[in-house]
């Protein structure tokens, strides 16, 4: 018998995964961090902040990131504004070239279950996008492939990184 995730349970691994991706110790530096620079940018859909979506920087082979083993991500707030995190919230990224890519869970609410029926707790369970073998997705993977994303980001070793406004 095979279980099925809810959109709740995927975001919560998702998040999860970018975290320990990321996370110190999984480089070959063991105690030793690589240097981060500040990285923000903001996401609209269709004109509008998008709240919610999850970001990934992918490093381009090669770089230190890569070597590394580290994925910085984030999650814009109600304004669309993220800060990029490698090891601490909103610390950057580490210098080099990434792809990236991202993800919009479906919206939750204090009942993440709510948000599957029909907002009163019964009746048949409403089926968002869905990516592929992964989390339900607001943009039904479309941005969720490093092979395939049009977004490429350079982080330099400044004391501002700011990526161009994402319009969806």
């Amino acid at each position: 018998m095979s279980r099925s995730k809810t959109p709740c349970s995927w975001f919560v691994v998702l998040l999860i995964a970018i975290v320990l991706s990321s996370s110190e110790g999984c480089g070959g530096r063991g105690n030793e961090r690589v240097d981060v620079y500040p990285v923000s940018g903001t996401v609209m859909f269709e004109r509008v902040p998008a709240a919610g979506v999850v970001l990934q920087l992918i490093p381009e082979h090669g770089s230190i990131a890569a070597k590394e083993n580290l994925k910085p991500g984030g999650v814009t707030d109600e304004r669309g504004h993220y800060d990029v995190m490698t090891y601490a919230t909103g610390d950057g990224a580490p210098a080099g070239s990434y792809k990236l890519i991202l993800f919009w869970p479906p919206e939750m609410d204090a009942d993440p279950m709510a948000e599957l029926t029909n907002n009163t707790g019964r009746g048949k369970a409403k089926t968002p996008p869905m990516i592929p073998d992964g989390p339900p997705d607001r943009f039904a993977g479309k941005y969720f492939d490093a092979k395939k994303t049009e977004w490429s980001v350079n982080v330099a070793e400044q004391e501002v990184n700011e990526i161009p406004t994402i319009q969806l």
